[in-house]
């Protein structure tokens, strides 16, 4: 009972949590704590609004209450959930998201914010794979003209390694009041559909680029990776009038999913020290970085619509060892990836490598076994320029023996 004042009726019993900016108004609807004298169990309990109905605290250590609490925790901790009991129904309510949800008459947990939705048996949305904190619902009815729905907490997001996949979570800390994001679960066109507003498109084309995996996701038909470099270059992204903390926020975070190239030492250039993030190599793509520096161009360009412009700057990446990033990868990702209107212009093309232990017919190397050849089999073998290898080493007289051929053998080998 965080920002209450205690009250205690001596005559009573009871301590009333009444609201700090109140303290002095007693209030029938506030929380009290009931002791009973007969030694039973004591109760939290309020009176609900005008009626006389009363609204007892489920206790935390109660089954009831885990059980609600790990159906709600991809959203909440356990601290922050309010399980309440009356006649009619069981209420869970959180407060931080003000979100409330309810067990309806089917037994179902129903959203009370969102009417007609339950959670749903199947916590999969078919993307995102990884992210602990998300929370899927689904339409009482099992209507399949209203589409599934996914509720994801903003906050703080952590990503490690987990075996061959990515781990995600979402930490909120210790806010009052936390913003939370809903998408739609489009099956049609295979993606996951939200507001309008800028920020709730970064946040999912971050959670995509974290949680993406070199299997295509089922929802998306490709990979969280395509999914986010697509969204960047939509013109969804370069619609709006000014950047917010927030979006620039998020803006660096993707391009810093980018590795980090510098040449060491930085003055000879002979190599190249890459800063890798705790994500499969694959999802590290090298179009992240031009994607937000494109973004970032077009709220400078807007800043100087305004009296006082805001200067939005990411750490500068050298632009050789991104090309040649582009270059080297480009086998590894889809054709269409290499078409964004962000990649580099000119992409060198690699240069073919020529193995040394495969003779190419021409140089000293095909020489000498020609001219080695001929001298151990007595026959002459044409040369490159036309003559015969028999009449340069003198095999016209063939008195030599086998003796003289490996001693001609060596002055040639020597020569070379």
């Amino acid at each position: 009972m965080d920002d209450c004042v205690h009250w205690l009726d001596l005559g009573t019993g009871e301590v009333e949590f009444r609201p700090a900016e109140c303290p002095w108004t007693p209030d029938p609807s506030n929380w009290r704590h009931i002791v009973r004298k007969d030694g039973t169990r004591s109760a939290f309990r309020k009176i609900c609004g005008g009626s006389a109905a009363s609204i007892d605290l489920i206790d935390i250590r109660s089954p009831t209450f885990q059980m609600i609490s790990h159906l709600l925790s991809p959203l909440e901790s356990p601290e922050h959930i309010i399980v309440t009991r009356t006649n009619q129904a069981l209420e869970a309510s959180l407060k931080r998201l003000h979100l409330v949800f309810f067990v309806n008459q089917d037994s179902e947990f129903e959203c009370r914010s969102m009417p007609g939705y339950v959670i749903d048996k199947l916590q999969s949305c078919g993307t995102m794979i990884g992210l602990k904190n998300k929370l899927v619902l689904c339409p009482s009815n099992g209507s399949a003209e209203m589409p599934r729905r996914v509720i994801i907490p903003q906050g703080d997001i952590e990503f490690g390694l987990d075996g061959d996949f990515t781990s995600v979570s979402i930490k909120t800390g210790t806010a009052r009041h936390v913003h939370w994001h809903e998408y739609s679960i489009d099956t049609d066109l295979g993606r996951l559909t939200g507001n309008v507003s800028l920020h709730s498109k970064l946040y999912q084309c971050y959670l995509h680029a974290l949680t993406s995996h070199c299997i295509p996701d089922p929802l998306l038909g490709h990979t969280g990776t395509e999914e986010s470099l697509n969204m960047l270059q939509s013109a969804a992204f370069l619609s709006f009038q000014r950047l917010g903390d927030d979006e620039a926020r998020l803006l660096d975070l993707i391009s810093d999913l980018t590795p980090n190239r510098v040449y060491y030492p930085p003055d000879l250039k002979a190599m190249v020290t890459v800063k890798w993030n705790q994500l499969p190599t694959l999802s590290q793509h090298h179009d992240f970085y031009p994607a937000v520096l494109a973004i970032l161009d077009h709220a400078h360009a807007m800043e100087a619509l305004y009296d006082k412009p805001v200067t939005f700057e990411i750490p500068p990446r050298e632009a050789s060892l991104l090309v040649r990033a582009a270059s080297r990868n480009k086998a590894y990702y889809p054709y269409d990836l290499q078409n964004l209107r962000h990649s580099p212009s000119s992409i060198p093309e690699d240069v073919v490598y020529k193995s040394r232990d495969i003779a190419d017919g021409r140089g000293a190397e095909n020489a000498a076994y020609q001219t080695s050849w001929s001298i151990w089999n007595d026959q002459p073998v044409s040369l490159a320029n036309g003559s015969s290898c028999g009449t340069q080493c003198g095999h016209g007289d063939q008195s030599a023996g086998r003796k003289g051929d490996l001693l001609a053998i060596q002055s040639i080998l020597a020569f070379l």
